[in-house]
């Protein structure tokens, strides 16, 4: 028998048939961690005969810490995500955590944050070594918060500078923007006192990727244990969100409260639904083959059958201009916040949509969270995801953005209402959405209205004959017209009818 070959030199190897004497010949050249694939040539054909990994030795593998992924809060993107996206998930001015850090095009920023770490000691008073102390008693914690299979573990004392000198760049860029305490920057600085820098929206653009962030813990140690509140206040301040909103403890990570902040959470999330496989799913391209049972079929269509209310469970929404010509009328909601979607008597309210340059690559990083941080797990489903595809749905053409624009609820910072629809239109590649509750009633509703014949014809009546005044003009005048003709026939019989009968001579 062939000797051994080690883990490290494990092979795949096709074998043709042809020149192998017998089936046992065959099987006696599979080796201890050799992966053998035989085939016989048959014509044109390769039949596949046996794929066999050898069990021997795998009980001296070492498992994986498992234990340790429920700890993960900043994840990498995998390659296929990151390939349908390019460039999305890419910081381009500053790293923030080990993922980007030592980017050649990101030095630049090395400075600002030394900067940065200078003028926050000598405004507390209080040595460096003072905050690597504090942050080495949390240093287990912060090194569980990443995935470190995707990237070399720096060593202790460097982990602890680059928490260090991205946390103190946080907070000052905090006091200098929000408060404007730029008493330690010059007039003319480009960071710290010059918060309408042309550049300075990729900045915060880079703050909330979902590679590029650093545990809001550091935050907490570096401000001396204040409430956890007040870090998550920070974060709020910083991105210019209304401080209002009430996290139940510290937030992860920047990202992780800029989402919160996005979806309108004010309170604890609505009442959990008993079973969450009757969600809608939402298969986007590139994702449907993973849902295929044993036999082949979706797993979607199985779900579909145990929500017979649910119409159009697991079906693209009509767009925004096939609605309104169904008679749904678009009002902007009263708050912001992408959970503030609603339908009722013919009105669909959605929350305010500011689409620019950026809008795509932030879109992307909170749909990425959400999709490797495990939120489809809950019950409340994909929250953002959800949005996203729901705006997807409702944005196929131009007019379809002029539509939600006439409604002030999209406001177009591209330039071209085909610019906004293609950026629409693919935006979901590679992503899954559930829905939940709030989100699949809304989808139920507007399907059931626009499936009632009544609503098309009156709004068929509504967009042709009574657009504008002078079509309502028309229109009035015509029906005038028709009754006046239809009286004076009536009367024209009445009279006829009435006529006293002509004596017989």
């Amino acid at each position: 028998m062939a000797p051994e070959i080690s883990e490290q030199g494990r092979e795949h190897h096709t074998i043709d048939m042809a020149n192998v004497g017998s089936r046992n010949e065959a099987q006696e050249i599979t080796e201890h961690g050799t992966m053998v694939v035989a085939k016989i040539e048959s014509g044109n054909e390769a039949v596949p005969m046996a794929t066999e990994i050898a069990e021997q030795g795998s009980e001296n593998i070492e498992p994986g810490n498992e234990s340790a992924w429920k700890n993960h809060s900043v994840y990498k993107v995998p390659a296929f995500m990151a390939k349908m996206h390019e460039g999305a998930f890419t910081p381009k001015l500053i790293s923030m955590g080990p993922y980007h850090h030592g980017n050649p095009d990101l030095l630049p920023m090395e400075e600002h944050k030394r900067r940065a770490l200078k003028h926050f000691l000598k405004r507390t008073g209080k040595p460096r070594q003072h905050y690597l102390d504090a942050l080495q008693n949390v240093e287990h914690k912060l090194v569980a918060c990443y995935d470190w299979s995707h990237v070399s573990a720096p060593e202790s004392a460097e982990f602890l500078k680059m928490m260090l000198f991205d946390g103190c760049f946080l907070i000052e860029l905090h006091r200098s923007t929000c408060y404007r305490q730029t008493a330690y920057y010059e007039q003319n600085d480009p960071i710290f006192n010059n918060i309408d820098a042309p550049y300075a929206y990729h900045l915060y653009n880079d703050m909330i990727m979902v590679e590029n962030q650093i545990p809001l813990l550091v935050l907490h140690t570096l401000l001396g244990d204040v409430p956890f509140s007040e870090v998550n206040k920070l974060v709020l301040e910083l991105f210019d969100e209304p401080p209002t909103l009430e996290l139940p403890g510290l937030g992860l990570h920047l990202l992780d409260v800029r989402i919160k902040g996005k979806l309108g959470e004010q309170s604890p999330s609505v009442e959990k639904e008993e079973e969450p496989a009757s969600r809608r799913r939402h298969l986007m391209p590139g994702l449907s083959c993973c849902l295929q049972d044993s036999e082949g079929k979706s797993s979607s269509h199985h779900a579909s059958n145990q929500d017979k209310d649910y119409d159009g469970w697991d079906f693209k929404l009509p767009s925004a201009t096939e609605l309104y010509e169904a008679g749904v009328k678009f009002k902007r909601s009263d708050q912001d916040g992408f959970m503030n979607i609603s339908f009722d008597h013919g009105e669909l309210r959605l929350p305010l949509l500011n689409v620019t340059d950026n809008t795509e690559s932030y879109l992307l990083n909170y749909m990425a969270f959400e999709q490797l941080g495990g939120a489809w797990l809950g019950n409340d489903g994909t929250k953002v995801s959800s949005f996203v595809v729901f705006m997807e749905d409702l944005i196929d053409t131009a007019k379809d953005v002029q539509i939600l624009q006439h409604a002030r609820i999209l406001k177009n910072g591209l330039g071209s209402d085909d610019q906004v629809a293609q950026l629409f239109n693919g935006i979901t590649r590679g992503m899954m959405a559930y829905d939940g509750p709030q989100m699949k009633e809304v989808r139920s509703k507007l399907v059931k209205y626009c499936h009632r014949p009544c609503n098309k014809w009156r709004a068929n009546l509504c967009h042709t004959y009574l657009r504008n005044p002078w079509t309502i003009t028309s229109v009035v005048a015509g029906v005038v017209l028709l009754l006046l003709t239809f009286l004076q026939t009536l009367y024209s019989m009445l009279a006829y009818y009435k006529q006293p009968p002509q004596p017989h001579t």
